[in-house]
């Protein structure tokens, strides 16, 4: 169930900015700003530095691909930026996606769901 809004407004962005907490790897920084309520807003950019809006396309895909294999692993009540780094010839999706499970855990919102364990039921 996606439970994550996105950030769209430059003045949300702003504010993540200035009142957040980063948080850096070689190729991914990501701002966290604790929330009221337990709203989960995400927003993702790339630096200009990444020339060709193609490569940065790419990048952005590869967030999005991260943050969705984890959101369920996410604590819910933030508002995070996730800003990728540095171009896609120097780096790929598994650097990254390791990159933002170090970071979550670094920041403190990595919550993961405990699973229950069936086995405990009667056998046959």
């Amino acid at each position: 169930m996606k439970r994550t809004e996105m950030l769209c407004k430059n003045y949300e962005f702003e504010r993540v900015f200035r009142k957040g907490n980063y948080y850096n790897s070689k190729y991914l920084t990501i701002y966290v700003r604790p929330r009221v309520d337990d709203r989960l807003l995400l927003g993702i950019t790339v630096s200009k530095q990444v020339k060709g809006s193609v490569k940065r396309n790419l990048v952005k895909r590869w967030l999005r691909e991260v943050y969705r294999s984890t959101e369920d692993d996410i604590c819910s009540g933030y508002e995070i930026i996730m800003y990728g780094r540095l171009k896609p010839e120097l780096m790929d999706y598994y650097k990254l996606a390791n990159a933002w499970r170090k970071l979550i855990r670094e920041a403190n919102i990595y919550c993961p769901k405990v699973v229950e364990d069936s086995t405990d039921g009667p056998s046959i």
